[in-house]
């Protein structure tokens, strides 16, 4: 990255600052795949060679680069042909592979769609770049972010989590992978406690301070009684290490436009340089196939690889952050595949994990919404009588119907009325018969008219032998 704060003064390209161990170890794995291919029979005659140049993770550096893959082949100086029409023109280059960051990726494409070069990306995965109206010339060995976010929406669904927090990459990559993981989300009725966005390049002299910051967020958050742990959420955690995906995905990228190069060299002598334009290359890119570890490979419409992601398990063991390949997700299924049945119960045990900001209602009770904002925050009342739920989290009590069920407090369900009938000779049913005797009198006595053509049964006339 450039020296942070860092402004220009003249139009001059400015120089890198800090180091970056991942994105040097993506780029010996490409110059790795080459020398494969270059010392195996896939190209016969034909040698791969590469041009490596530091972007700084920064737009400006990346477009002076891709400026020079725009210049003439073999021309004594590093200068680029204007013309309307670039069928004929051969480039310097016949694609390229990268950047890292979606960000740079979008810029340096706008540029390569002049000539319609190939630019495959080992790790861009913004959602935008899967437009081939504006991106028509890229495409990517890692899946978009659609995918991505519909994996992690679809992880926490199935582990039962509804309040979580988000953290990510202040950058073009970052924003528009949030607002696309938080609308899957929120859809599953899953809240999201905060967003902390974290700066892109590990390098940045902000990054500590910022890690500490989505530390305190995590913790003010955390519901349950339960606290992350010094040791598993050090900064190890969130930036010492290295991501064996964008390895792989680098060599495949590699792998991918040597298979297109042997398909369009079998009807012409590529050892010549102007044997084929990076256009035509292109039209072969999108078509090729090839296997990858016993699967097989391709581009989709959309210029998006068909391969899903790998499911890690971070796990703590004696105060070392360990981790395991639990499970894969399948594009295609929209689903998790387990190598065998332990690791699909490891996965299962990820509902153990509670992150939830209330406990679930039992039926017999309802949710009462607290103060917070959230609607995963509430707090669970019991039914009143006559009123029952009977399933989990209802957001309202049933009455019950009155004439014929009754309910008692905090019930899940309805109980029917039991008519039970007295008998004549019952000390309660003689009760009932005096106190409506009385009542029948207190009756003729104010209301002599309503009462005159009843025939009233004095308590006298219960007693045998009188009349």
């Amino acid at each position: 990255m450039l020296h942070s704060g860092e402004k220009p003064l003249k139009p001059m390209i400015a120089n890198c600052a800090g180091f970056e161990v991942q994105v040097f170890l993506q780029s010996l794995a490409m110059v790795h795949a080459i020398e494969i291919i270059n010392n195996s029979p896939l190209l016969p005659g034909i040698t791969l060679g590469y041009e490596i140049y530091d972007t700084c993770a920064e737009v400006t550096r990346a477009m002076a680069a891709a400026l020079r893959f725009l210049s003439k082949f073999n021309a004594s100086k590093d200068l680029v042909e204007f013309k309307c029409n670039y069928s004929d023109y051969i480039p310097r280059v016949k694609a390229v592979i990268g950047a890292t960051y979606s960000e740079v990726s979008m810029s340096v494409a706008r540029i390569l769609n002049l000539q319609l070069i190939p630019q495959v990306s080992h790790a861009s995965t913004a959602e935008i770049l899967s437009d081939k109206v504006r991106f028509p010339s890229f495409l990517r060995t890692v899946p978009s972010d659609s995918y991505q976010t519909k994996a992690m929406a679809r992880l926490i669904h199935r582990s039962g989590w509804n309040w979580i927090g988000i953290i990510a990459t202040d950058d073009d990559f970052g924003r528009l992978a949030v607002e696309s993981f938080g609308l899957q989300v929120m859809a599953n009725n899953v809240c999201i406690a905060f967003k902390e966005m974290l700066p892109a390049y590990l390098s940045d002299s902000t990054i500590h301070g910022k890690i500490n910051q989505a530390l305190e967020k995590i913790v003010k958050e955390t519901r349950n009684h339960t606290r992350p742990t010094n040791s598993l959420w050090r900064e190890e955690f969130l930036i010492a290490n290295v991501e064996p995906g964008f390895i792989h995905s680098t060599m495949l990228a590699v792998y991918a436009i040597a298979k297109a190069i042997q398909k369009q060299c079998k009807d012409r002598d590529c050892k010549d340089p102007y044997a084929f334009a990076p256009w035509e290359l292109l039209e072969i890119l999108k078509e090729i196939k090839f296997t990858d570890n016993e699967r097989e490979v391709y581009f989709d419409s959309q210029g998006d690889i068909n391969t899903g992601y790998d499911v890690l398990l971070w796990k703590e063991i004696d105060g070392r952050v360990v981790i395991t390949n639990m499970a894969e997700y399948d594009l295609e299924k929209d689903d998790f595949i387990f190598a065998d049945k332990e690791d699909e119960i490891e996965f299962m045990n990820l509902k153990n994990v509670q992150s939830k900001c209330s406990r679930k209602c039992r039926p017999g009770q309802v949710k009462k919404v607290s103060a917070s904002p959230h609607t995963c925050c509430y707090e669970c009342i019991s039914c009143p009588e006559n009123y029952y739920t009977n399933q989990t989290d209802m957001d309202y009590c049933i009455l019950c119907n009155n004439r014929t069920h009754w309910a008692p407090l905090n019930s899940s369900t309805c109980y029917r009325k039991m008519v039970q009938y007295l008998n004549w000779n019952d000390w309660f049913a003689v009760l009932l018969l005096v106190l409506d005797s009385d009542l029948d009198l207190f009756g003729l006595d104010h209301c002599e008219k309503p009462f005159r053509s009843r025939e009233l049964l004095h308590p006298e006339s219960y007693h045998p032998g009188m009349q």
